[in-house]
Protein backbone atom coordinates (compact mmCIF):
# COMPACT_ATOMS: atom_id res chain seq x y z
CA UNK A 1 0.00 0.00 0.00
CA UNK A 2 1.45 3.36 -1.27
CA UNK A 3 0.38 6.64 0.74
CA UNK A 4 -0.58 9.60 -0.95
CA UNK A 5 0.88 12.88 -0.52
CA UNK A 6 -1.21 15.80 0.09
CA UNK A 7 -2.18 18.30 -2.14
CA UNK A 8 0.92 20.97 -3.12
CA UNK A 9 -0.06 24.47 -2.46
CA UNK A 10 0.84 26.88 -5.77
CA UNK A 11 3.73 28.78 -4.64
CA UNK A 12 2.85 32.21 -3.17
CA UNK A 13 3.19 35.42 -5.68
CA UNK A 14 4.18 38.74 -4.40
CA UNK A 15 1.32 41.42 -4.44
CA UNK A 16 1.17 43.58 -7.57
CA UNK A 17 -0.43 46.90 -8.56
CA UNK A 18 -1.30 50.28 -6.21
CA UNK A 19 -2.05 47.64 -3.02
CA UNK A 20 1.19 46.64 -3.04
CA UNK A 21 2.59 49.79 -2.46
CA UNK A 22 1.80 50.16 0.93
CA UNK A 23 3.33 47.27 3.74
CA UNK A 24 0.45 45.50 5.29
CA UNK A 25 0.40 44.42 8.92
CA UNK A 26 -2.70 41.99 9.04
CA UNK A 27 -3.11 38.59 7.04
CA UNK A 28 -5.97 36.82 6.33
CA UNK A 29 -6.65 32.90 4.43
CA UNK A 30 -9.43 32.04 2.22
CA UNK A 31 -10.22 28.38 1.74
CA UNK A 32 -11.91 28.20 -1.55
CA UNK A 33 -14.64 25.41 -2.63
CA UNK A 34 -14.49 23.93 -6.37
CA UNK A 35 -11.70 23.02 -8.92
CA UNK A 36 -12.46 26.76 -10.45
CA UNK A 37 -12.12 28.54 -7.10
CA UNK A 38 -15.05 30.34 -7.31
CA UNK A 39 -16.40 29.65 -3.85
CA UNK A 40 -15.47 30.52 -0.76
CA UNK A 41 -16.20 28.15 1.98
CA UNK A 42 -14.37 30.06 4.84
CA UNK A 43 -12.30 33.29 5.43
CA UNK A 44 -10.25 34.04 9.19
CA UNK A 45 -9.06 37.05 9.11
CA UNK A 46 -6.64 39.02 11.50
CA UNK A 47 -3.25 36.91 11.45
CA UNK A 48 -0.12 38.72 12.02
CA UNK A 49 2.11 37.64 9.12
CA UNK A 50 1.54 34.84 6.26
CA UNK A 51 3.27 32.30 7.69
CA UNK A 52 1.17 32.49 11.06
CA UNK A 53 -1.74 32.50 8.21
CA UNK A 54 -0.06 29.66 6.25
CA UNK A 55 0.20 27.81 9.00
CA UNK A 56 -3.06 28.27 10.38
CA UNK A 57 -4.86 26.29 6.85
CA UNK A 58 -1.88 23.69 7.44
CA UNK A 59 -3.10 22.51 10.50
CA UNK A 60 -6.30 22.22 9.43
CA UNK A 61 -5.30 20.32 6.39
CA UNK A 62 -6.72 22.85 4.10
CA UNK A 63 -6.19 21.54 0.56
CA UNK A 64 -7.00 24.62 -1.80
CA UNK A 65 -6.36 28.17 -0.27
CA UNK A 66 -5.19 31.59 -0.69
CA UNK A 67 -2.97 33.82 2.15
CA UNK A 68 -3.60 37.96 1.33
CA UNK A 69 -3.48 40.67 3.03
CA UNK A 70 -5.92 42.24 4.72
CA UNK A 71 -7.07 46.29 3.64
CA UNK A 72 -10.06 48.25 5.01
CA UNK A 73 -11.60 50.97 2.62
CA UNK A 74 -11.39 53.95 4.47
CA UNK A 75 -12.89 57.32 2.95
CA UNK A 76 -10.02 59.61 2.06
CA UNK A 77 -10.97 62.12 4.72
CA UNK A 78 -10.43 59.44 7.18
CA UNK A 79 -7.14 59.88 9.33
CA UNK A 80 -7.78 57.26 11.52
CA UNK A 81 -10.04 54.74 12.66
CA UNK A 82 -11.12 54.12 16.50
CA UNK A 83 -11.71 50.11 17.46
CA UNK A 84 -14.57 49.60 19.88
CA UNK A 85 -14.26 45.78 21.29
Amino acid sequence: MTAVPPPRQPARRLPRGPAAESTPSLYAVVLFDGNDRSAVTEVVILFESVAAADGYAAERGWGDYAVGAVRFHLPPLVRSVRWVA
